[in-house]
């Protein structure tokens, strides 16, 4: 049985959550919305494993009669399987939208505690008693899927797809009052990180990883170049490598260690936290975190084209189209048209250049032109691929 419990004078409370019931009734003919006199804060705390918060709520998937009864009312919904599971009580708060307020521990979507409420703010409807759209609710049960009731109907979708619902933006997580959760035993992920490595754009790691509770099965790792709280960049890779001698050290058989480049665009003094992740009962869990120095990833510079040759009886004009983002270009000429000898270089500098006049040639000589692009970055010169190359002949005779 669920109660409400008055925190200040009985009758003034009673007033309040039956006429923000009447107001309800109403207004909760579209959206999301939350009743009133939904749940806040459980007056005794109970504790519950991950493995019975998934079956407990991914059992009421698809029930159509808890659909119904909670259209419109989603922290109703998981006010009530938390209090039915666990026989907490608890008092009324007006909205989704205001309960995360209240009890928001992060606002990362990243490493979702299983059992953790998730919040959302914004809805199609507003809340009768604070005015302010109501936001949504639902509990999170691992990989990446949340329960909540939405359209009347109890779904379990991922959190990024109801993030991206017109209406709804993701707020955060955090655990329901009175409600703790703890893992099963021997259950969540293990693994370690044995190498990072950073070079120019790209870190090297390896290590191993496994799920005690799948223990054939590869692990993912997420591995998070800055705190996944802060939006550290997220990269995921497998632990797919068979390592005979690891599996013999650990007792199992499959395939466990993980081997890999991580390609970045980031640079400078980085930390890199290292995730198992979870696949049957448990979370995923922290397996290691090193702190690198990054350097800057060679620039990727596009190839140039030569349009134009104008050749005069000792010169050659060349023209080319410009390039955004580059420190300049090098053109290059020889009477050799694999550019082995007889070679002549000269620079254009500035993105915006785009002829150079070469001088002093031969009359009436077949040269062969060909251009790149050129930027410097942290002390250091890199070049594009040449042109391909463009034959002219200068004018006048030979001698």
């Amino acid at each position: 049985m669920i109660t409400y419990v008055s925190k200040g004078a009985a009758g003034r409370r009673l007033g309040r959550c039956m006429l923000s019931m009447l107001l309800a009734v109403v207004l909760a003919c579209t959206g999301v919305a939350v009743a009133p006199g939904e749940a806040h804060a459980a007056k005794k705390s109970a504790t519950i494993t991950v493995s019975q918060v998934q079956k407990h709520f991914n059992g009421k998937v698809g029930n159509r009669a808890l659909g119904r009864k909670y259209n419109h009312y989603c922290l109703m919904f998981v006010a009530t399987c938390w209090a039915s599971k666990l026989k907490t009580e608890y008092y009324s708060v007006c909205c989704a939208r205001r309960y995360g307020a209240l009890n928001r521990d992060s606002k990362s979507m990243a490493n979702i505690p299983i059992g953790a409420d998730v919040f959302f703010t914004g809805s199609g409807t507003r809340c009768p008693s604070c005015r302010r759209p109501a936001g949504h609710v639902g509990v999170y049960v691992g990989d990446g899927y949340m329960v909540h009731s939405m359209g009347g109907r109890i779904r379990r979708d991922k959190v990024a797809d109801i993030a991206a619902v017109g209406n709804l933006s993701y707020y955060g997580w955090g655990y329901h009052e009175g409600v703790k959760v703890k893992a099963d035993k021997g259950k969540h992920p293990r693994g370690e990180v044995q190498q990072v490595e950073a070079g120019m754009g790209e870190v090297t790691v390896s290590g191993w990883a496994l799920d005690d509770s799948s223990p054939k099965k590869s692990v993912k790792v997420k591995v998070y170049i800055g705190a996944p709280s802060a939006g550290g960049e997220e990269h995921v890779i497998r632990a797919n490598v068979k390592d005979a001698e690891l599996n013999e050290t650990l007792g199992v058989t499959g395939k466990h260690r993980f081997s890999t480049t991580i390609e970045t665009n980031l640079s400078g003094k980085r930390t890199l936290y290292f995730y198992a992740v979870n696949i049957g009962i448990g979370n995923d869990q922290l397996i290691g975190k090193k702190t690198v120095t990054i350097k800057k990833a060679p620039p990727k510079l596009s190839r140039p084209a030569v349009k134009t040759l104008k050749a005069g009886k000792r010169t050659v004009k060349v023209t080319w189209k410009a390039t955004r983002g580059v420190g300049g270009y090098q053109v290059r000429l020889s009477t050799d048209k694999s550019f082995k000898e007889n070679v002549t270089t000269r620079k254009a500098k500035g993105a915006k250049a785009t002829t150079l006049k070469l001088s002093k040639l031969r009359p009436g000589t077949r040269y062969y032109v060909q251009v790149r692009t050129y930027k410097k970055q942290d002390g250091e010169t890199y070049y594009s691929k040449w042109s391909k190359a463009k034959a002219v002949k200068t004018t006048g005779k030979s001698a």
